[in-house]
Formats: structure tokens, sequence, C-alpha cells
């Protein structure tokens, strides 16, 4: 007997549902401003700048903080750890930094599968982290002596955003910028650089630390003065004018800043302030009268006068 023997093929579908099988407390509100976002593909990014590629963050500086139980868990910024990739796992949390905008933001997976390419995210930005108030390690002074620049460095645990001004936009001697240990960590300090004091005296300027933590800090910056040995001298000693209106050049010989004064309205001086060797022109008005009259030129430089 012949047996007709019949194959079905059957076509079994897979499905694969996402769903969130990591430890997030589903009870636990999230942070006011919270946005949750399905990364389903690499274009999708977190305020276009951050997306998931090969599994992990990129677009800025990442640090994780472990394992958590939703966004309000992801607190503190942490100081070390960071990378400009980190790979993503349900269930943790991250801080993320970008220094171009020198802001943070803290972020939860609440779901990843890495097969199939999807993440959800819930993100909050502006992060500010933990801290309270500003700590520097500098006691709120800074001396620089010549051009050699100087770190402002906070003393607290862990970061958090700041930014910095001069309390008088008048200073154009003194300059800042952010600085970092490390080109793959956030800005953690102030670096401060100064043009070379030729004056024979300090300076100061105050900087202004701010953040959304505390209060402002105000820092005092002092340069010392010019080491060199100070110099002034002058050619002339006295000048004998004559009655009629004349003009008198003066020699000066210094190696720092000075000026020069009269006390007479009949005496007037220009190139009345240099650097350097100069030369300053009196400027003698012609005398009508019958009697002398007398002129004090008193020029200065530092302490030397």
């Amino acid at each position: 007997m012949k047996k007709n023997v019949i194959f079905l093929s059957c076509l079994m579908a897979a499905v694969v549902i996402g769903c969130n099988t990591g430890d997030e407390d589903e009870s636990a509100q999230d942070p006011e401003g919270t946005i949750a976002l399905d990364m389903a593909s690499s274009s999708e990014r977190i305020d276009n700048t951050i997306s998931i590629v090969d599994g992990n963050f990129t677009g800025a500086l990442f640090a994780t903080v472990g394992k958590v139980k939703g966004l309000t868990a992801v607190s503190s910024i942490p100081p070390t750890g960071w990378a400009n990739k980190l790979a993503v796992e349900e269930g943790y949390g991250y801080i993320a930094y970008s220094p171009s905008e020198k802001t943070y933001w803290r972020m939860f997976a609440s779901m990843y599968d890495a097969i199939g390419s999807r993440a959800i995210i819930k993100f909050q930005r502006p992060f500010i982290g933990s801290e309270k108030e500003m700590k520097l390690q500098n006691n709120a002074a800074i001396t620089l002596v010549g051009t050699e620049p100087q770190n402002i460095e906070f003393a607290n645990s862990t970061l958090f955003p700041f930014s910095w001004s001069f309390e008088n936009t008048d200073y154009n001697w003194c300059y800042a910028s952010y600085s970092r240990s490390d080109e793959n960590a956030p800005y953690n300090s102030t670096r401060i650089y100064a043009s070379n004091n030729s004056e024979l005296a300090p300076r100061e300027c105050t900087l202004v630390l701010k953040s959304d933590i505390g209060k402002d800090v105000k820092i005092k910056i002092v340069q010392a003065a010019n080491e060199v040995e100070p110099v002034l001298s002058l050619n002339k000693s006295g000048i004998e004018a004559v009655a009629a209106a004349k003009n008198y050049p003066v020699e000066v010989t210094s190696n720092g800043a000075w000026k020069a004064d009269s006390d007479a309205s009949w005496c007037t001086l220009t190139g009345a302030s240099g650097e350097g060797n100069g030369t300053l022109t009196v400027k003698v008005k012609a005398n009508t009268g019958t009697d002398e009259r007398d002129a004090t030129i008193t020029v200065t430089s530092g302490t030397l006068s």
C-alpha cells in the first residue's frame, strides 16, 4: 500500500514585547520636568544631543551611578568615572554633561532591549545635583606672581554646574577660563590668568563664581607688584622759564609705569604718564605780571617720586 505523506511547514512568528523588567519603583513620582523618550533608533536624540549607537550613549560625556529605582534616585553628579560613551543598561542611572553648553542631564534607562535596539530613557535637564553650597580649596583668595596662572579648585565631594564673571568689567589685565583635569570629564575648576604687572605696586580684582546652589562666591585675586628694583630719574632737576610762553621737554627714565602732576594752572603737562622711558613736556604760559612765580612738578612711579 502506498502512503501519501504530506509535510506541513508551519511558520512561527516571534514577537518580542518590550517591557520594564528592571527594578524601577513605579510608585515613585518622577521629578518635575521629566521626559520619557522612546529611542527606537539612533536618529532619536535627547535634546538633539544624546543618542544611542551600538548600545552606547554618545554625543556628550557620561557617568553612571549604578542600578537605581528610578530617575529620582539619580541625585548627585559623580566627580570621576566619566567617558565619552557608555553602555546602556536597563535599570541604571546616568549623568550626562555637555562641555559646550556646560549643562547636565540626569537619565534613567527605564527599558532597554539590545536585540530590538529599543530603549526608553527618562531624563531631566537642567540638573544641578545635590550640593547645597560652593566650597573652595583656595580660601576665597588667590595671589598671582607674574603671569603664572592658577586654578580655583572646589572642595565639594560631587560636581555641579557653575559659571563665573568679574565684578568690574574695567579689569583688563585679569582673565579666567573653565578648566578640568581630564578632557573626558566635566569642567570642575576655574583657571586664572594675568598679564604682566609693570606697576611697582600690587593690583586686585574680584571674580564672582555663580551657581544654582547656594550663594555666589567672591574671590579676591591679587597680583604681586613688579619685582624689579624700581628706577625713576629725570634729566632736569629744575627749569628756569623765561617770561614768554614756551615748552620745555623733560626726559623720564623708568622701568615701570609713571605719572606727572603740576600744582599750578599756568604750568601744564603733556605726555603726563607713561611706562618705561618717555618724554614729558612742560608747557609754561607767558607771565604778564611783574613778579616771579613758581610751580612744582611731581613725577611718581610706585613709591618713588
